[in-house]
């Protein structure tokens, strides 16, 4: 991983888990939650934050402190760096549970990536593992070239000597994985495509991740989903190599990220090309005494008829069946079956 000698630099934003039914409790007092917005800024402390907020009382972090939840009881893993600070915000294991000590780190079951040598598994065993911007298509654009190499993963062995993605190296769910079991809309930016580990090993963890390149070339941002109007020119040209090396072109990466974090907010995905709850929320059939979910393609709220919505389908209008025992039923086949327990609340 490349490393920036910016002294501050916001490199992670996450938008998380959309609900209007969770009431937490901080210092006894009930609220309704409809958001819960994680933002971590690398190489930020907690006295940090609290010496900023009271030279900035009028502030955005002030104002996002004053209504949330601040948790001071917690401690940085060792090592501490993106990879395992990460996962143990979003999972609350160290390295040895998550599996993630740095983004560049070696296993000595794993066999080369193809990119290596297509003959070196099963033969090799014992491999550097790089999940950093070096997997991307193409590390040079913000679109990562379409996304990341598979042929640049390591292999598995003891599986047909198939790649292991980031995800698939993770080695416990993450929360948003509970979230999505929960029926919650779940959505994250991050600074590498290779973080999309971040879904937990079902891969499912996120309905919507965003991971432009922050160490792609800067460029001119005026094409969605990176367009930002106030860098439509370059604000530092003598550093364009990539988006780290400059304290002026790093706020333009960063604000490609809130741009998305507050379309997702708004109940969109991050691109604002259509709206989040489609296709993304859970419909559960329920039978007396138990409950049972079908599988087919997300439907607007219009073809629920005869089904019960999880909260976050109330909430964002739309339904999305799951995997169940039934396989794959249409909505009409599915409501006219006898034995359902027909309401919709």
């Amino acid at each position: 991983m490349r490393k920036s000698f910016i002294p501050v630099l916001l490199t992670l934003v996450f938008a998380f888990t959309l609900s209007s039914f969770a009431t937490p409790r901080d210092n006894d007092e009930r609220r309704d939650v409809k958001h819960v917005l994680l933002i971590s800024v690398d190489g930020m402390h907690a006295l940090d934050l609290t010496n900023y907020v009271a030279a900035h009382p009028n502030s955005t972090l002030a104002q996002l402190r004053s209504h949330g939840i601040t948790y001071t009881n917690a401690s940085t893993p060792f090592v501490s760096d993106s990879f395992p600070g990460l996962a143990a915000l979003i999972t609350g294991g160290s390295p040895q549970i998550t599996g993630l000590w740095y983004d560049v780190s070696f296993n000595r079951k794993l066999s080369p990536p193809a990119a290596n040598g297509a003959n070196l598994c099963p033969g090799t065993v014992g491999t550097p593992v790089l999940y950093d911007e070096s997997v991307d298509i193409d590390s040079s654009r913000l679109d990562a070239g379409g996304g990341v190499n598979p042929a640049a993963f390591p292999r598995d062995p003891a599986n047909g000597c198939q790649p292991v993605f980031p995800h698939q190296y993770l080695r416990v769910n993450t929360i948003f994985n509970v979230a999505r079991e929960a029926g919650l809309y779940t959505a994250w930016s991050d600074k590498h495509p290779s973080y999309e580990w971040v879904n937990g090993p079902s891969n499912q963890g996120t309905n919507d991740f965003f991971g432009p390149e922050v160490n792609s070339a800067v460029i001119p941002l005026t094409t969605a989903p990176f367009d930002v109007p106030r860098c439509h020119t370059i604000p530092d040209p003598a550093h364009t190599a990539d988006w780290t090396k400059s304290t002026l072109n790093i706020t333009c990466y960063d604000e490609i990220k809130v741009n998305a974090i507050v379309n997702q907010i708004d109940g969109f995905t991050h691109d604002r090309r259509q709206q989040a709850g489609s296709g993304a929320c859970d419909l559960w059939d329920e039978f007396p005494g138990r409950e049972r979910r079908a599988k087919t393609k997300g439907r607007g709220l219009s073809g629920c008829s005869g089904y019960t919505l999880s909260p976050a389908c109330r909430r964002f209008g739309f339904c999305r069946p799951i995997p169940g025992p039934h396989g794959e039923r249409t909505q009409k086949e599915w409501a006219a079956r006898p034995d359902a327990d027909h309401h919709q609340r």
